[in-house]
């Protein structure tokens, strides 16, 4: 497969999550994209518009190694567990026994001036916050390395390969 036949192909099957894509599918179409996403001022609209085929031609990607897509959603949810961290810090002020329990009010946010995290406690959100991005590492090294093996001979539990 080509570029081209690439790009038409992961539009085309924007929303279908069955079936298998091959090597060739899946490469093209992410150097398609990420070759427009360093144009400059319509990256992130770019970005955007192709998500929803990014993500399906990565679900019948890892079908073509015989995978589920369900490998994929880790990758989708770990990276917003750092801000999960981070706002519950900031509505933690009512368990510390201090201020209104909104938070943002006793760390400094609205009435300190000159420093927005002065008292924020992050003792322990830095090592959590390293914990999650050493995960993600990992996670996404072997999501890579499924996405580069080569797929699986004949039919498989996702069905027939591509020609």
């Amino acid at each position: 497969m080509n570029l081209a036949n690439s790009i038409k192909t992961c539009f085309s099957k924007s929303i279908v999550i069955s079936g298998r894509a091959s090597r060739s599918e899946f490469w093209w179409f992410q150097f398609f994209r990420t070759i427009l996403w360093l144009i400059p001022m319509v990256g992130w609209v770019i970005a955007i518009l192709t998500i929803l085929p990014s993500i399906t031609v990565t679900i019948r990607r890892l079908h073509d190694t015989n995978r589920s897509g369900f490998f994929l959603l880790p990758m989708l949810l770990l990276p917003t567990l750092p801000f999960t961290l981070f706002a519950s810090l900031l509505d933690s002020s009512n368990m510390m026994g201090r201020g209104d329990g909104f938070g943002m009010m006793d760390y400094g946010f609205c009435h300190d001036g000159f420093s927005f995290f002065s008292n924020l406690p992050v003792d322990n959100f830095g090592p959590a916050a390293v914990l999650v991005g050493m995960v993600c590492a990992l996670y996404s090294l072997m999501l890579l390395l499924w996405l580069v093996k080569p797929s699986d001979k004949g039919i498989n539990h996702y069905g027939a390969p591509q020609n």
